[in-house]
């Protein structure tokens, strides 16, 4: 189902201020490329060897949070 243009209201007026305002813009790039790292393959491989060793030499519990950024 579309959407409603109820619905798509806020987006659009969401990219109207970042089209219109470039601080802003600069702004919101740089907080979703900070948040946007945290997915890279890099960063997500050493959290997961980490993780699998921490299972296989038994020192992982069920709600242990280490590592977690």
């Amino acid at each position: 189902a579309l959407p409603t243009p109820r619905e798509v209201a806020p987006w659009v007026a969401a990219i109207e201020r970042l089209w219109d305002d470039p601080e802003l813009e600069a702004r919101q790039r740089r907080l979703a490329q900070e948040q946007a790292g945290r997915w890279a393959p890099e960063r997500l491989v050493e959290r997961y060897e980490e993780f699998f060793e921490r299972i296989s030499d038994g020192s992982f519990t069920i709600g242990d949070r280490a590592g977690r950024s």
